[in-house]
Parts: structure tokens; sequence; C-alpha cells
């Protein structure tokens, strides 16, 4: 009786044991995956896998971390490695809209345009509004030649904000015509009688059937909306929804004299308003590295170049593919693996995190985009 005592008493405490480390384990997990999630939004992609390494040899199906590690993957051009990890997430939790966009971003990249839309077509399926996933569609049918539909992605995405999709139509699509149901679904609005009775049931269905009978005429394909016509539309519809909604701070300045408008703004700019420019400009950091801004950003003032000091046994460049806003922040930053000709890792991590630091002058216009490329000498 005695040693059963003993040995119940052993078994409980190991047990607790065991409890105890088990709930330090996860809660050190946690704190790995936050800490790796912060390094992530910080644009320190590199050091972000690290810790998600660490996490994934423990439990591969922690939370989102394949995702996050994907991502991260993405970002440093090791699109095979974000691929691997978007197909090891699925087997753990399925298919989703976050795995299949990163999935079709990475197929895009890696020149398998087809398979890239299968996956973005059920990301959109899962969620229309998905400005990102429409606008590597887009990407991905211009790929493989199809500008109508192309454009009609790259249209809705950009009604949905996405200035990348705004450029590529404003590039692209101005003389393709796309068919006229992609505008935008407007609700009729019901006007009550004088009298204050409400429409009865059967109008309401005759209301709807006229819609559908427009409908059907639409899909028939007999007319389409030149992409011209639609930015016009565009500009109408958001100069509407401006007068119904109160400016924030940012905005007002929008709605100052002239006067206001050129000290807020000087044009010093020699092409200043162009969507895209050809001027290249050259920063020489020091006797090992150059930065040049080309392909749209050339002739936008740099207001501040951050401290970069890159040491490499080799000569080459690494190309960053970044978007200003108006404000002169770089509002994104990702490798042009393409024209890089570094595959080092590390290069690539601080060339995009140094990208993010750059900032430029304020300008009238929405986002531009261009190239930074990181000239290293030797």
């Amino acid at each position: 009786m005695k040693t059963q005592t003993i040995l119940f008493a052993l078994s409980l405490i190991l047990s607790l044991i065991t409890s105890v480390h088990a709930q330090s384990v996860e809660e050190e997990t946690g704190f790995k995956y936050v800490k790796g999630n912060y390094l992530f939004d910080s644009g320190r992609f590199d050091e972000a896998i690290q810790i998600y390494n660490d996490i994934v040899k423990g439990d591969p199906a922690f939370e989102e971390v394949l995702i996050y590690r994907a991502r991260a993957k993405y970002a440093l051009g090791a699109y095979k490695g974000a691929k691997k990890d978007g197909l090891a997430y699925i087997e753990f939790h399925g298919l989703n809209e976050e795995v299949c966009l990163i999935l079709g971003q990475a197929e895009l990249q890696l020149g398998n345009p087809l398979i890239a839309i299968s996956y973005l077509d059920y990301s959109i399926m899962k969620n229309p509004a998905n400005s990102e996933a429409l606008l590597f569609r887009g990407n991905a049918y211009f790929e493989i030649e199809d500008d109508v539909a192309a454009c009609t992605d790259w249209h809705k995405a950009k009604r949905l904000g996405s200035d990348r999709a705004s450029q590529n139509t404003s590039t692209y699509c101005s003389r393709v015509a796309i068919p006229i149901e992609d505008e935008p679904v407007k609700k009729p609005e019901v006007v009550a009688e004088d009298d204050g009775e409400e429409l009865g049931e059967d109008e309401e269905v005759i209301s709807a059937g006229s819609r559908e009978e427009e409908d059907d005429n639409i899909l028939s394909g007999d007319e389409v909306l030149s992409t011209e016509d639609m930015d016009e539309q565009d500009d109408m519809n958001d100069s509407a929804g401006d007068e119904m909604t109160s400016a924030s701070e940012d905005d007002y300045i929008y709605e100052n004299s002239d006067d206001d408008l050129d000290s807020q703004f000087p044009d010093e700019d020699p092409v200043f308003g162009e969507p895209l420019d050809i001027v290249v400009e050259i920063i020489e950091i020091d006797e090992d590295l150059d930065i040049k801004l080309y392909d749209g950003i050339g002739s936008r003032e740099v207001r501040e170049v951050p401290d970069i000091l890159i040491l490499s046994d080799k000569a080459g460049q690494v190309v960053v593919n970044v978007c200003v806003d108006e404000s002169g922040n770089v509002s994104s930053a990702t490798l042009n693996k393409k024209k890089s000709t570094v595959g080092s890792a590390g290069l690539i991590s601080l060339a995009l995190r140094k990208s993010r630091e750059f900032k430029f002058s304020r300008t009238r216009n929405g986002e531009q985009c261009g190239k930074i490329a990181f000239l290293i000498k030797n």
C-alpha cells in the first residue's frame, strides 16, 4: 500500500512537471512568433526567417508561421522557398485566401502565370475585394497576353485603392476595351411616392427583373466601354464621393488656394506631374557604393538618404522596386530579381530595409513607382 502511494505521488509530480514544461514551451514559442512578426513588419526579413525557422523546427503547424515565412522569403526573392512553405501550410491547414495569394505571387515570379491564375482565382473567390490578388492576377493575365482580362482586374484593383494597379491601367490600358459589366454595380435609388406609401413586393420584383434583363444584355458582350471612359467615370465618382465626406488633415491642403498649393509644392521638378520619367539620378554614398534612382522616380527630389554601409567582396547590384506616396514616404519595396546580380540574402534584406528609409519630396500626384539600384563597386 505504501509503495502504491509513493508511485502515485511520483506520477502526479511528473505529470505536473510535464504540464508546466509544455506550457512554458508554448509561451516561449508564442514570444518568438511575436518577435518574428515584429522583425517582418520592420522589413528585417532575413532576421525574421531565422526566428521562424526555429519555430518551424518545433511546431510547423504553429499559427500562421509558414505563411509569414513564405512572405519573408518572397520579399527576399526566394520564390521557390515561398512556394514550398505555402504548400506545407496547406498540408496542415488547408486552402485559404492568404496562402493562395502568396502561392499565386510566387508562381508568377517563377514564370508560371497559368498556375498563378488558378491560385489567385481561389483567393479572389474567397474575397472579391482583395486588391492585391486582383493586381497580381492582372499581372499574370498580362504575361499570357490577355490584355482585356489584365486590364479588367487592374481596373477593379484600382477602384479598391491599389496605386500600382492605377499605374498599370494608365500605362497599358488606354486603348483596351473592357466589358461594361465590370463597372461597379450601383444600387438603384428607391423613390417614395408623395403619399408616403412604400413600394410593394410586386414593384420590387419588376425592378429586379428589369435589372436582370440589363445584366443579360451586358453579359452578351455587345457593349464595351473603353478604359478612358472608365477613368473619366471613376473621376466623376471620386469627385461626387469627396462632397459626401469631410477632409482629413492631410487632405485639407488640397482645398486651399492656388497660392497655398504653390507654397506646399514648389515647382522645382522639370517633369513634375508625369506618371513616369526617364531621369536617372546617381547618389554617391562612398567609394564602395552608389545609389541609382530611375524608371519613374529619378526626377523626384530626395529629402533624406539613410545611412548605408555595404561590405561585399564582389561587385554587382541589388535592384528594388519601390513606390513613393504623395508625402514622399516609400510605401512598398520589393526585390527586382531579374535586374539584381547579387544573391546574398543579407545584402538583399539590407537593400530592402534601407529602400524603405528613403524620404522624397511631396507631390500633387498620387503614388509614383520606380527603382532604387544599390550599385556595389569593387
